[in-house]
């Protein structure tokens, strides 16, 4: 994992009982980092990827390391989720996969 992303991590709002949502989960390296970061956290995890063979290897990271997570096969755009379940969507190593058209341009 990155420094700069465990120096985000810790900054995270982070509370037991929250539901956090990984967009574009891989590995599943962020989800890692964040329960190790907080160990005592009782957090549920989930992630979504567009690759089969990614959530393979999260999957089976995430049992090695007793870490419970759902994991499900999606795009972005049509999450199978009810709206407004996460309490934090973290999305850390997944910017770099959208297209600059769904980001929104900003004037300075």
């Amino acid at each position: 994992m990155k420094d700069e992303y465990l120096d985000l991590i810790t900054q995270f709002p982070v509370t037991d009982g929250q539901v956090l949502l990984d967009v574009s989960v891989g590995t599943g390296n962020v989800n890692l980092a964040i329960q190790a970061v907080y160990p005592d956290v009782d957090l549920k995890l989930a992630g979504v990827d567009l690759s089969i063979g990614f959530l393979t290897i999260a999957k089976r990271k995430f049992l090695s390391a007793g870490i419970d997570s759902l994991l499900m096969h999606s795009q972005v755009h049509t999450l199978p989720f009810a709206d407004e379940i996460f309490d934090f969507v973290p999305i850390l190593e997944g910017l770099t996969h959208f297209q600059t058209s769904l980001v929104p341009s900003t004037s300075y």
